[in-house]
């Protein structure tokens, strides 16, 4: 049975969070974020490339993902809109649909009461690669697909992340290490010092 999100709201209030995206850079992100943070992964790339995380949200159809298949103790708690036996934690219609996994990701970590919340391996598909081997990925096909058609639309993944910021309670609390958003959506992450400001 699938809890609901209503049961998280504020679960980590005042923690840091890191956002694991798929992108290229996302090891050496995660390398200048601070240590103990709540890591949300984005689909299943994290888990592909052998980072470990706290929590992973996907939007994808179930029927063709592979999340129920995957070693339980690596992937639970899992957050999306789909119930059991998909999820864990099951969003409701409360949760903004952005249109894709990361912004979902930044969102549910705010309504968690993370605090900041850091964006990492976010390259927008502009680096035409990802953190781990497509070959490990069982839509490998897909991806590829997803690279050659999204390379240059910069301009609509930084309108879907201008989104993600309109509807954050602190977007002034979120924070890209590296890659597009940097300087047009959020401000660059200054570094682990940052992450012991106050909640207010």
């Amino acid at each position: 049975m699938s809890e609901t999100i209503g049961r998280y709201v504020g679960k980590h209030y005042g923690k840091p969070a890191v956002i694991l995206g798929g992108g290229s850079t996302l090891q050496g992100d995660l390398a200048a974020c601070p240590p103990g943070a709540v890591r949300f992964a984005v689909n299943m790339h994290a888990h592909i490339a052998g980072v470990l995380a706290d929590y992973v949200v996907f939007c994808d159809n179930p029927g063709r993902a592979f999340y129920s298949e995957l070693p339980p103790q690596e992937i639970t708690p899992r957050i999306s809109h789909h119930g059991a036996p998909w999820s864990d934690i099951q969003l409701t219609s409360a949760v903004p649909d952005f249109g894709f996994t990361s912004g979902v990701a930044t969102w549910v970590a705010q309504l968690m009461g993370c605090d900041p919340v850091i964006l990492c391996g976010m390259g927008c598909y502009q680096d035409r690669a990802y953190c781990h081997d497509l070959a490990q990925h069982p839509r490998a096909s897909e991806l590829h697909a997803a690279i050659g058609c999204q390379v240059n639309r910069l301009r609509g993944a930084l309108a879907g992340w201008e989104r993600v910021r309109a509807a954050a309670w602190r977007p002034e609390r979120i924070f890209a290490v590296s890659g597009p958003l940097v300087g047009e959506v959020f401000e660059a992450w200054p570094g682990e010092g940052a992450a012991t400001e106050a909640v207010a």
